[in-house]
């Protein structure tokens, strides 16, 4: 704390805005610490995934050049993986973890208020 030293002191107390300075500095590492742990999980997060989308490519870029599969195959197989978890969306929710296995999609949140009050009901009323 800098300035306002100047401007509270009427206010507070030395020992208050040694505390508060205390706090502050508290805050700031905890966040520059969280936002590293974050960044660096991200990254990982990333390198996997390229990982991953170079053995798909690989794999099948291989089934095609061998002729185990045309590219209209595999683009026909993509959309029914597509829609194994229940919807058509490019993605494939992580519920869905069995090669044959289908599942509904979980429905889509209502956006009646009433509904949506109705789950952020407490279950037991107030002490």
């Amino acid at each position: 704390m800098g300035w306002e030293r100047y401007l509270f002191h009427d206010f507070f107390t030395a020992e208050e805005l040694n505390e508060l300075d205390k706090r502050i500095a508290f805050s700031r590492r905890i966040f520059h610490e969280t936002r590293a742990t974050t960044k660096a999980r991200i990254t990982v997060l990333e390198e996997d995934l390229g990982r991953v989308a170079l053995l798909a490519r690989a794999l099948a870029d291989l089934c095609i050049a061998k002729g185990v599969l045309s590219g209209d195959e595999l683009a026909r197989q993509l959309m029914e993986a597509d829609l194994a978890d229940g919807k058509r969306d490019g993605k494939l929710q992580p519920k869905v973890v069995m090669p044959g296995e289908s599942k509904p999609a979980d429905p889509e949140p209502s956006r009646d208020p009433a509904a949506r009050k109705s789950r952020m009901k407490r279950s037991r009323p107030y002490p």
